[in-house]
């Protein structure tokens, strides 16, 4: 059976799938590849059991996937310059879907406060059909984000389960944001309290 190991470049993101799985599904590595990102391909037999393997390298487009950058530390804040921190796999998703959101404290030489933090949490707000909003400000097991890499941290979430909402509860707009285990430390975007906007893909 086929295998595909993914690795992003810059630690943001590593994974091991199954291509067989991936092409019943109808899906391709572009779509699981986050927007933005140039990959490249290549087959071998990378473990040596006679089976081959494909590889999929990708790193960000930093052209075409840039973010200010807000870390608020205590009651300061420092703005980072443009780079990108954010993405989901896969790429393309909507609110009703299963993905995963990964963060990158460190990319290209820039430093977020959180990074080195043995844990980071996943937190946001969720804006509803009817214009009200539910915040998740948990920081427990439940949004602990699963460290992948030196820099690299993934979760993944079912929004509707995530935030806590009933189901066939319609989420028209997602922001979330990171923080670290006491609250004192959080990254967001520069003018936005609420956080990244994770906006779905409606066609």
């Amino acid at each position: 059976m086929k295998n595909i190991a993914f690795s992003l470049f810059l630690g943001l993101c590593a994974l091991g799938m199954n291509a067989q799985t991936l092409k019943q599904q109808g899906v391709s590595v572009k779509q699981i590849v986050p927007k933005g990102w140039e990959h490249k391909e290549a087959e071998g037999d990378l473990n040596k059991d006679g089976i081959k393997d494909l590889v999929v390298l990708a790193k960000p487009n930093f052209k075409e996937n840039m973010k200010t950058v807000t870390v608020k530390v205590g009651n300061g804040s420092v703005d980072y310059t443009t780079y990108p921190l954010t993405s989901t796999v896969p790429s393309k998703f909507r609110y009703g879907d299963f993905f995963s959101v990964v963060f990158a404290s460190k990319v290209d030489g820039y430093t977020t406060a959180l990074d080195g933090e043995a844990e980071v949490f996943l937190n946001g707000t969720a804006v509803l059909a009817d214009g009200s909003t539910v915040e998740l400000t948990t920081r427990d097991d439940s949004t602990c984000m699963r460290r992948t890499g030196s820099h690299s941290y993934q979760k993944y979430i079912f929004p509707t389960h995530y935030f806590g909402l009933p189901k066939g509860t319609k989420i028209t707009d997602l922001y979330l944001y990171f923080t670290n285990k006491d609250g004192s430390k959080t990254v967001k975007p520069s003018g936005s309290n609420l956080g990244f906007r994770f906006k779905q893909n409606n066609k």
